[in-house]
């Protein structure tokens, strides 16, 4: 990886469920997750989010809606984040933290 730990803006006003939005997501060099929440409290549940969920996510941000294979790390790379060998394993960690739930949540009246 390039630049460790650099921050991509991979989505924008996501609707996670019927009562849960999402105002941006954010993804990490190394595969970490911010969701950046208009309301979150704390009995609300994130739904279980998925490497395809969130590629397709970032395909419909920057691609129109266009499915685009690797777009988190395709924007990742136009940033000079990773270069296209570190794709493999910026994948699997992205994985990794999204099955064991690493998921980390800001809502505060500060980012809104």
């Amino acid at each position: 990886m390039r630049d460790k730990n650099s921050t991509v803006l991979i989505a924008r006003d996501i609707q996670l469920t019927y009562k849960l939005r999402a105002k941006s997501i954010y993804v990490d060099s190394d595969g970490s997750v911010a969701i950046v929440m208009e309301h979150f409290g704390p009995k609300t549940q994130i739904p279980e989010l998925t490497v395809d969920y969130l590629d397709a996510l970032c395909s419909k941000f920057y691609y129109g809606g266009y499915t685009h294979q690797d777009a988190i790390a395709d924007i990742m790379l136009l940033n000079s984040v990773l270069t296209r060998g570190d794709y493999g394993n910026f994948y699997s960690a992205l994985e990794s933290n999204l099955r064991a739930g690493n998921v980390s949540v800001i809502s505060s009246p500060i980012f809104q």
